[in-house]
């Protein structure tokens, strides 16, 4: 599965563009062919007072002081207030709605394999290859998604839909098959380190909660794992780095390049991410 590093960037891109046109709209005023070529206003000496008195006569109904003080307090004439501009302006400069991570509780058994078994693979190498996280986090997360990543991958090869039985063994070998091996070795890890069945459960259920609100904007796991949990965790990640290279190093993963067209064509047309899990997309 190939990484797509556009979106991450696309605030990057946003902040650069903004700053660009704010420069460009500073350089525009200050050499603007109409200021530069102005004249200069002719001084005091230049002007004859009674002649400005005549040329600009006052007007009749000038409003009293008060009244434009009122008046400016009020905000424009279309009734807008300034208590409104800033809450315009506010809402403009908010941050972007967070961009979570779709089809972990789809209907469509393959679709939610599909979801579960990539965007755990996403959350994984992702952020560690943007070196956002470091290696003991790295295996802490693997270990914390050994479980979902082999439930995930066993079901994904079972729900494999008729259209693409033929990519089978290619899905089974080189999708699934090297990451649910790593994960597997993950899961005897936390079972070295005490874990029981109910522990293995309640791993489960923390790491789904946490790719149900996982925002692709940040890149931000908000895993929780508590008090013993935590520790068993923490303990069986050490015992994992020491059985297994890492990530990045792992030849086990490095499986070359394979095709699945119609297993990606299925969740491009079907499944809620439209592919986007896998890099794919699907507006190309």
């Amino acid at each position: 599965m190939d990484i797509n590093p556009s979106r991450f960037s696309a605030r990057l891109r946003c902040a650069v563009a903004a700053a660009v046109a704010v420069a460009v709209a500073a350089t525009a005023c200050a050499e603007s062919p109409e200021t530069a070529d102005r004249p200069s206003a002719p001084t005091a000496t230049e002007v004859d007072v009674d002649d400005l008195d005549e040329a600009v006569p006052e007007p009749a109904d000038a409003p009293e002081s008060t009244e434009l003080s009122e008046g400016m307090s009020d905000g424009a004439s279309d009734g807008t207030s300034v208590g409104m501009i800033d809450d315009e302006v506010a809402s403009e400069l908010a941050e972007p709605e967070p961009e979570l991570i779709v089809g972990l509780d789809s209907e469509d058994r393959f679709c939610r394999a599909w979801s579960r078994f990539t965007a755990t693979f996403q959350v994984l190498s992702v952020p560690a290859a943007f070196g956002l996280i470091d290696g003991a986090e790295l295996l802490r997360r693997e270990v914390a998604s050994a479980g979902l990543t082999v439930q995930s991958g066993a079901e994904l090869i079972d729900a494999l839909p008729a259209t693409a039985e033929s990519e089978a063994e290619v899905v089974a070998e080189s999708l699934v098959g090297p990451y649910a091996a790593r994960a597997t070795d993950a899961l005897d890890a936390l079972a070295a380190a005490g874990a029981s069945d109910e522990d293995l459960a309640a791993v489960d259920v923390a790491w789904l909660a946490a790719l149900e609100t996982y925002d692709w904007v940040d890149l931000e796991l908000d895993l929780e794992l508590d008090g013993a949990l935590g520790d068993l965790v923490d303990s069986a990640a050490v015992l994992f780095g020491e059985q297994r290279p890492d990530w990045f190093d792992d030849t086990a993963l490095d499986v070359g390049e394979f095709a699945i067209p119609l297993t990606l064509e299925y969740a491009v047309e079907n499944c809620p991410d439209a592919g986007a899990l896998a890099g794919i997309d699907a507006s190309d």
